[in-house]
Formats: structure tokens, sequence, C-alpha cells
């Protein structure tokens, strides 16, 4: 719960994060690897793989033009709605062929509950929102947007 999935390949999502209660509960690092390659109403294929570097539940992801995937923001810690507790700063790149991560540079601003990433069509990242209100709308509730360069275009 709480975590992303993403269609990688024909027949191949990955997961990220999540955690086990929506709220109060301890984010996870964990990824795991879907092969539904066998077909509707057959056996699907689950296995773990190397973790995240950081725990996240609320977090955003992005299939990006290289085949990578990026996991951005979200909380670390114990998940709370509407706050940026424990928020996760440092984006990481998950590369398929080695199923193995890559930190990027810290975000400026939390990124948690409410937040969004979208591919834009020169390939950099538009990360935005944060918060949806809670105990403290003006501290919690980021009414901005950042813009992230994968490394690949700067290659």
């Amino acid at each position: 719960m709480n975590g992303n999935a993403v269609l990688y390949d024909v027949n191949k999502i990955v997961t990220f994060g999540g955690s086990r209660n929506y709220e109060f509960d301890a984010a996870s690092d964990a990824v795991f690897v879907i092969d539904i390659s066998a077909g509707p109403g057959e056996s699907v294929t689950v296995r773990r793989t190397a973790s995240l570097h950081f725990a996240r539940a609320f977090l955003n992801s992005v299939l990006l033009p290289s085949g990578d995937i990026v996991a951005i923001g979200g909380q670390g810690g114990i998940t709370r709605l509407f706050a940026d507790d424990f928020a996760q700063l440092v984006p990481e790149i998950w590369n398929p062929a080695n199923e193995t991560f890559s930190l990027l540079k810290p975000m400026t601003t939390p990124r948690t509950y409410h937040s969004i990433a979208l591919l834009l069509l020169d390939g950099r990242i538009l990360v935005s929102g944060g918060g949806g209100c809670g105990i403290d709308c003006a501290v919690f509730n980021h009414l901005d947007y950042e813009i992230l360069t994968p490394p690949y275009l700067l290659n």
C-alpha cells in the first residue's frame, strides 16, 4: 500500500516501497519485479530485487525514455498523511538491466502525500505538490514545482 508500480517492459512490472498500512506504519524499501508473461488466469512470478537506498511510501515514479525508472519523493520512517515528516529528498534511478539504483541530487522541497511527477517532452521531470492540507495547510501544502534533469540528458 502507498507504493508505486510501473509496467516497464512487455509483461514486466516493478513495484517500489509502500507500507503495510495507510498511515502510522513503517515505509518500505522493498522492490519487486512481477512477471505476468504466463497470461490471464495463470501464475505470475514475483521476485525481490535490490532495495531502494531509502524507504519510501507516498512516492512517485516515472518511466524514462532510457528505460530506467526514477523513484521520487515520498516519506521514509513512519507514514503520516499531510505532513513532511521523514521526507525523502533524494531521487533514485532504477536500472532494469542490472536492477540496481543510483542516486540523484536532492530536491529542495519535500514531495510526499498528494504530490506528482511527470515526464516532460524534453526528457526532464516536473515534480510538484505535496501536502493536501491536514493539520497545517500553510506549512505542508507545496504549491510549487521543481524540474529534475536526469543524467542521460547530461551525456
